[in-house]
């Protein structure tokens, strides 16, 4: 007969396994998070540039292409949301910082781009790309071959892109960023109609409003 031989395993403490098995569910979880998170912003930016660039070249998009094409960078950002929302729920809404890199640096500071995910900024983002989903079905048919169609909807994503920015904004610079960006796309929304003297009063109105804003946002950042 053969003689059996043992094999002696190292011993590994069953603590270490499971803190090790842990981390990488975190690890995975944070991974998952992240790319949901830059899907929430890619989605309706990408959506900007898509329709954007043709315009500025002299050949904007059909109708019902633009439209599709806002609704699904708005439905995908929005799908995004939830399913970030379902992972911060099944992690007790723990706060998720998404370090995406620097933007600048000038002497000892950083403009770092960060995003954070936590159980304030993901509800907004669902209510505000659900809200804009809206908006454009409705305005798909209430705009049809209006001279302006396609500047309404790349307004419309640049908004989108602004206001999920801001919302999800996790450093001062990220937030003023987005700020802007909400600003000059809710100035030019208003106004959209520019032949109508009302339209542009209260566009005027609006971007004074955003200016005085400018004063209080810098304001706190130098306190910061």
């Amino acid at each position: 007969m053969i003689p059996l031989q043992t094999i002696s395993l190292p011993s590994v403490p069953l603590a270490v396994l499971a803190f090790d098995g842990l981390a990488l569910q975190a690890g995975t979880a944070h991974d998952a998070i992240s790319l949901l998170v830059m899907t929430q912003l890619v989605a309706p930016a990408l959506t900007l540039v898509v329709i954007g660039l043709p315009a500025i070249l002299g050949r904007p998009l059909a109708e019902r292409t633009t439209t599709r094409l806002v609704g699904a960078g708005f439905t995908t950002a929005f799908l995004a949301s939830l399913a970030v929302l379902f992972v911060l729920f099944m992690r007790g809404f723990a706060t998720e910082v998404v370090h995406v890199g620097t933007w600048f640096a000038v002497g000892h500071h950083q403009a770092t781009i960060e995003l954070v995910a936590d159980g304030l900024s993901v509800p907004y983002v669902c209510f505000s790309t659900g809200l804009c989903a809206l908006v454009n079905a409705f305005a798909g048919k209430y705009l049809h071959r209006e001279p302006g169609f396609t500047r309404f909807f790349v307004l419309l994503a640049l908004f989108g892109t602004g206001m999920n920015l801001m919302v999800l904004a996790g450093s001062i610079d990220v937030l003023f960023a987005g700020w802007e960006f909400l600003g000059i796309s809710s100035t030019l929304l208003i106004g959209f109609f520019h032949e109508r003297s009302n339209a542009v009063k209260a566009a005027l109105r609006a971007f004074t409003t955003y200016r005085i804003c400018d004063v209080g946002l810098l304001a706190a950042a130098v306190m910061v």
